[in-house]
């Protein structure tokens, strides 16, 4: 009860994101974003003394739960879909709850044990499986990325023999995005396979290491390139190098249409001020998106990179380092992560129909903050540097 109180006291008057709508009959003034807010902390989103876990975890206390609560409510709508925030600090989990609903016609609260579909915050995990096969000796970074895939040896544009595979990982490739092109494609339906056939009848956009350009399609390519060092599918290798070893128990990536996930929340989009369900379907294509988890598998990804990665300190080092054109100029982007100029900062957000994700490490501070929404309008990426204020 106490809790509540604190929420309601603490929301601005701008909790509600959307207008007030006759139509829909949606309370959007700032005390029905309270109530629901409250009701939300009420339900069991934090953990108690009993729900603690052997990993350390703990509930966050009263003064950082209802800042937090405040932070997120602001880009709330009552009755609508919402976001799990979870927190990492010095090797513990501080802080993890849902607010809103995962499926808004059954009023199913989000709670931190629901699979989102994480979209490009995927890629961090596509580079570590690229990075795991490096150190075992599979493959080479700086190689060209023909000598793994076959498909590279039939390009259209002949420039696109020199890209090596630190290159795809850094997006200075050149390959032309696919989810870019106005030709009707229809990737929904496409295998990895299908990709790089695709792109590569294309001319490349510019010389590789002369221009960044964010790529989906170089992550298809190492999504690939995986299955063909590895003799498993991406999917398969992550989850017996990277899933089971760090305990993130339900973390998936899904590969064929109609694959099963339990526990997904609904994804929405707003569209003329209500919420509708967005396209939930999967696709085939995997290594810059479709891959699917948990606040509390992000959460041990965090440690685990903070304390135990699945790979060197000095290959960590580099893929948090940002990459360079051939002109010495950096692009701020590493393996799978957008870097700040100070490097301190290493982050991604994500993007699809029906989510949008944040994963943010402070690098000084030992500090992750993980935002998972299942509305694809919501700023997680603003919510989760708000949050990260909060450790000054």
């Amino acid at each position: 009860m106490l809790l509540r109180s604190l929420l309601m006291l603490a929301l601005p008057l701008n909790a509600a994101r959307s207008q007030p709508s006759s139509e829909s009959g949606r309370l959007t003034d700032a005390w029905g974003a309270a109530r629901a807010l409250a009701a939300s902390a009420g339900s069991g989103h934090a953990w108690s003394r009993a729900d603690q876990r052997p990993d350390g975890a703990i509930r966050g206390d009263e003064r950082l739960s209802k800042r937090i609560g405040a932070i997120v409510a602001k880009h709330l709508s009552v009755g609508g879909p919402g976001a799990v925030v979870g927190v990492v600090k010095d090797g513990k989990i501080v802080f993890r709850r849902g607010y809103g609903y995962s499926n808004i016609v059954r009023k199913t609260p989000l709670t931190p044990d629901m699979r989102f579909d994480l979209a490009s915050v995927s890629k961090q995990f596509t580079a570590m499986a690229v990075m795991i096969l490096a150190e075992r000796g599979r493959i080479s970074l700086d190689r060209p990325a023909g000598d793994y895939l076959r498909e590279f040896s039939k390009a259209l544009d002949p420039r696109a023999r020199s890209i090596r595979v630190v290159d795809l990982l850094h997006m200075v490739e050149g390959l032309a995005d696919y989810t870019e092109m106005g030709d009707g494609a229809d990737y929904h339906h496409m295998t990895n396979e299908d990709a790089a056939r695709l792109m590569l009848s294309k001319p490349l956009l510019f010389a590789p290491r002369t221009q960044y350009h964010y790529s989906n399609t170089a992550y298809n390519m190492l999504g690939l390139l995986v299955k063909r060092a590895s003799g498993a599918g991406l999917g398969e290798f992550l989850r017996t190098n990277v899933f089971m070893p760090l305990g993130m128990s339900h973390s998936v990536v899904l590969d064929h249409l109609g694959q099963a996930v339990p526990g997904r929340v609904d994804g929405y989009a707003e569209k003329n001020g209500d919420f509708e369900p967005a396209r939930n379907d999967t696709e085939y294509l995997v290594g810059d998106g479709n891959l699917f988890s948990t606040v509390d598998d992000l959460l041990r990804w965090d440690q685990a990179l903070f304390d135990h990665p699945p790979v060197s300190p000095s290959m960590l080092e580099r893929a948090w380092t940002s990459g360079r054109l051939a002109d010495g100029s950096a692009t701020h982007y590493g393996f799978g992560w957008d870097i700040s100029h100070d490097g301190r900062i290493v982050a991604h957000e994500g993007g699809w129909t029906g989510t949008c994700t944040y994963n943010r490490l402070d690098r000084e501070k030992k500090l992750g903050v993980v935002v998972l929404s299942n509305d694809e309008g919501f700023p997680s990426d603003a919510v989760g540097d708000e949050i990260a204020k909060l450790w000054r």
